[in-house]
């Protein structure tokens, strides 16, 4: 009987997901919209459908457990925006990962919202996720219910249209979280967003690739990212 009432919960989580899936593929507007579903649990966004930037978790809090329990037994992780596997073990540099921090890092996603801020201001006002606060934020973050905050962010994201149908998962117990370059630089201030800008602009001259809010730019910046990517198209060559 056990087994019988796992299978059809299983059974029911694979039918809904894989009709979720669909439906994006039919709705998006470019291939980036597209979602995708990740099947390595030694990436955060395992079994999370990803669309764009928002991860929609139907899994009720069991993913966190089965990453968290893979990437220390196997000493691996991979990177969910690259999709490149490292060893914990050879991890350097100021955001190396190790089984230590991996289990501070999941143990600090269980404190309750004081016990959380308190962390976040201790760590220079960052929290678990690697986003900056101010006291402001923060203070309006500990009475602001957590499916709020996840629905206005992919709202930011998203657009009203798109985001009030996705947020209706939030509402209805599913983990949605929405985050990434273009999410920040939507949600940051007109200051925030030069400094954001300037950063990337500087990536693109070294390294190449492209801007994530490539369609939020003025003339002027636009104008300013195609110097950048000649740039560094010339240093290629």
């Amino acid at each position: 009987m056990i087994a019988k009432e796992y299978a059809r919960s299983f059974g029911g989580a694979a039918v809904f997901i894989g009709s979720l899936l669909a439906l994006g593929a039919l709705t998006a507007g470019s291939e980036d919209e597209e979602p995708t579903f990740e099947l390595d649990p030694r990436s955060t966004d395992f079994m999370k459908i990803k669309i764009g930037e928002t991860r929609i978790d139907p899994m009720a809090g069991l993913q966190q457990v089965m990453v968290f329990s893979t990437k220390v037994t196997s000493g691996q992780t991979k990177s969910p925006m690259s999709g490149k596997v490292k060893s914990l073990s050879d991890s350097k540099g100021p955001y190396a990962q190790t089984r230590w921090t991996v289990a501070g890092r999941f143990l600090r996603t269980k404190l309750g919202p004081i016990p959380g801020a308190t962390v976040t201001m201790m760590d220079d006002m960052t929290d678990v996720v690697g986003q900056k606060h101010t006291y402001t934020s923060m203070a309006g973050g500990l009475f602001v219910p957590l499916s709020v905050r996840e629905v206005v962010d992919t709202m930011v994201a998203r657009g009203y249209t798109r985001g009030s149908v996705i947020s209706t998962m939030a509402l209805f117990g599913m983990g949605v979280g929405t985050y990434g370059s273009r999410t920040q630089y939507l949600a940051a201030t007109k200051e925030e967003r030069k400094k954001i800008f300037e950063k990337d602009l500087r990536r693109v001259r070294k390294d190449g690739g492209d801007i994530p809010y490539s369609d939020k730019m003025t003339p002027f910046m636009m104008k300013k990212y195609r110097i950048a990517k000649r740039h560094a198209q010339r240093k290629k060559k």
